[in-house]
């Protein structure tokens, strides 16, 4: 289970050709039809946190961002589980308009 939309991620932390980690000005770069899968729940009942990893293509799981985290009130009384809850949440938000399952 997963989303599929063009993602926007921002970083100061960058990786160079020979393996170092570069620290620099914050950048912007928008990622074509990225891959975003919920990572992980996490929380009490009364409140969790959604992460949300961001990848390049679903079959290289190549992660770009992987600590987008949201709110979220889990219903106790659905038969749907949490993830599932938790994808509809999140396509519920701006950040997520226009993502498709994939």
């Amino acid at each position: 289970m997963g989303l599929r939309q063009d993602a926007t991620i921002t970083s100061s932390a960058y990786l160079t050709a020979d393996g170092r980690v570069y620290y620099g000005e914050e950048r912007s770069t928008t990622i074509p039809d990225a891959y975003l899968r919920v990572e992980s729940i996490t929380g009490k009942k009364d409140g969790m946190d959604i992460t949300v990893a961001i990848y390049t293509k679903e079959e290289e799981r190549l992660v770009l961002q992987s600590h987008r985290v949201h709110p979220f009130a889990p219903d106790l009384s659905s038969d749907r589980n949490f993830f599932a809850q938790a994808y509809e949440h999140i396509k519920s938000l701006p950040e997520y308009q226009g993502a498709t399952d994939a």
